[in-house]
């Protein structure tokens, strides 16, 4: 089974998850939470151009780390967060650092930007 199909079956099995499609390549674009789903709306309405979980990165302890998702036209890395547990905020800060290009979009943030 392929790693989107793993996704895929991990979303439907899940309560607060789901898939809303790409607007632009039409791709399965799997959700957890809340301001991940209003995130999604907000992008493919305002046909922003992004990657959704694009790339897995290895981290120098041997964990992997999924950034939410690449902003193409900012060359922008960004990371969605209602709430930060300790290994999510150990991921966060080794990947901050090692891409600059990067941003937390939390409560605050998204507020800001108009999503929520």
């Amino acid at each position: 089974m392929q790693n989107v199909e793993v996704a895929l079956k991990n979303a439907k099995a899940q309560r607060n998850s789901g898939i809303i499609k790409h607007w632009k390549t039409n791709e399965d674009c799997v959700w957890v939470g809340s301001y991940e789903r209003k995130t999604l709306e907000y992008l493919n309405k305002n046909q922003i151009d992004y990657k959704w979980q694009p790339k897995v990165f290895k981290m120098p302890n041997g964990k992997t780390y999924r950034p939410d998702l690449y902003l193409i036209k900012e060359d922008r890395w960004v990371e969605i967060k209602g709430f930060m547990r300790e290994t999510s905020n150990l991921k966060w800060t080794w990947f901050h650092k090692e891409y600059t290009n990067s941003e937390l979009w939390d409560k605050n943030k998204l507020k800001e930007l108009g999503i929520l």
